[in-house]
């Protein structure tokens, strides 16, 4: 169905990769670009959100994915069906290599928000 609506370029084929969640892998017609389609699985949107959230709020993230992913393709490293690092996998360990700072931050706003209440309570007291 894919090919046959004219989404999927013909000289590329169609790979069905039958994993925990089944993938058919083709490249899209115009802009040639490889894309993984999967179903059965409920948690991709709410994964897809997850990351459009954490890149929104964290905008050093896409420059250092692009270059990571970049330096992963043209070593051929770059699809978990070949034993390399995929996007999301990728993604998760970026994401970590911010997240002790992230941690850090979160717990000096906690800090300074607590203060502040103690001194609002403290003048409310007076």
């Amino acid at each position: 169905r894919v090919r046959a609506s004219g989404v999927a370029d013909q000289r590329d084929p169609l790979v069905v990769i039958r994993a925990k969640v089944p993938l058919l892998r083709f490249s899209e017609k115009r802009s040639l670009l490889s894309v993984d389609l999967s179903w059965n699985a409920t948690d991709g949107l709410r994964n897809s959100q997850a990351i459009r959230c954490a890149m929104e709020a964290r905008p050093e993230l896409r420059p250092l994915m692009l270059c990571v992913k970049a330096l992963l393709r043209q070593r051929g490293l770059n699809t978990t069906v070949e034993g390399g690092i995929g996007s999301y996998l990728l993604f998760a360990m970026v994401l970590e290599h911010f997240e002790p700072r992230a941690r850090l931050e979160a717990v000096r706003r906690e800090a300074v928000r607590r203060a502040k209440a103690a001194q609002r309570a403290a003048a409310a007291a007076d």
